[in-house]
């Protein structure tokens, strides 16, 4: 199967990041590479986690009474499967004050220029 590149960016009101890029053929691969990076603990893992944490995946659900905040909130995205990973993604915004919004992105370039 052919591979593409997707790019993962982050965004919140005071400007925008691209934190990676990937060569995969989809994006649930994507995410599924990230989860495992997550799980393993690794640096790239710890970076993917505290992106997701600054979108406040997880933040409800670490709410509840009796929860360790950080360490439910770590565990809620951790303890995703991949798809529903990708619905959560899909559903962050910026709000203007804490919220980030984060994407992968397929580029879709017929002309990628290599200088």
């Amino acid at each position: 199967m052919k591979k593409n590149l997707y790019v993962l960016m982050s965004g919140c009101d005071e400007g925008s990041d691209i934190d990676c890029v990937y060569q995969a053929v989809s994006e649930l691969d994507v995410v599924k590479h990230m989860l495992r990076e997550m799980r393993k603990g690794t640096k790239e893992g710890e970076s993917l986690l505290n992106i997701f944490l600054r979108a406040n995946i997880g933040y409800e659900y670490s709410q509840q009474p009796g929860f360790d905040n950080a360490k439910a909130e770590k565990q809620y995205v951790i303890d995703m499967e991949p798809d529903e990973l990708l619905q959560a993604i899909a559903k962050t915004y910026i709000d203007g004050d804490s919220y980030h919004e984060i994407r992968i992105v397929e580029i879709k370039s017929k002309n990628i220029i290599d200088l």
